[in-house]
């Protein structure tokens, strides 16, 4: 009678458990009732954090809106629960040699909001900024704050 190897590994999920290499329906990689999802063993410490993700990118995110982010942590700007802050923000900053002020804006020269180049970079007031961007709509004919404009004056 031949006798098979007893082929055995570690449990795939951390426990520490021997299991057999293989049933009879093929590999097997965990205890039975075992797996990674939402659990954790006595002496393990699993740090995802950063670059200890598998989904590490190198800190650098495009938002909903299409600003470039960088992971900065503790940053006076940072958005995020204080980790990533815009880059256009942090060019300007780097420039100037100190943080934006209170009502400083870094404004995009070209309005494409990824375009983080220092030519395209312009710091200015919140105020001067929002009549920039106000008057820009008003040459496209675009409503003003959702209010209808009167193309003629028939009054």
């Amino acid at each position: 009678m031949v006798t098979k190897p007893n082929k055995r590994k570690q449990c795939g999920c951390g426990c520490g458990s021997w299991i057999n290499f293989s049933n009879k329906n093929g590999e097997l990689f965990f205890k039975q009732g075992h797996g990674r999802k939402n659990k954790s063993f006595k002496g393990e410490k699993r740090n995802q954090l950063a670059d200890k993700n598998n989904n590490w990118k190198g800190g650098k995110i495009i938002d909903g809106n299409g600003y470039v982010l960088i992971r900065q942590e503790g940053h006076p700007k940072a958005l995020d629960r204080g980790k990533y802050v815009r880059e256009h923000v942090l060019i300007m900053e780097n420039k100037i040699g100190r943080y934006l002020k209170e009502g400083e804006i870094v404004h995009h020269i070209n309005g494409i909001k990824s375009d983080n180049r220092l030519e395209n970079l312009i710091l200015m007031k919140h105020g001067k900024h929002s009549s920039i961007h106000r008057n820009k709509e008003l040459d496209q004919g675009r409503s003003l704050f959702g209010r209808k404009q009167n193309q003629d004056s028939n009054s």
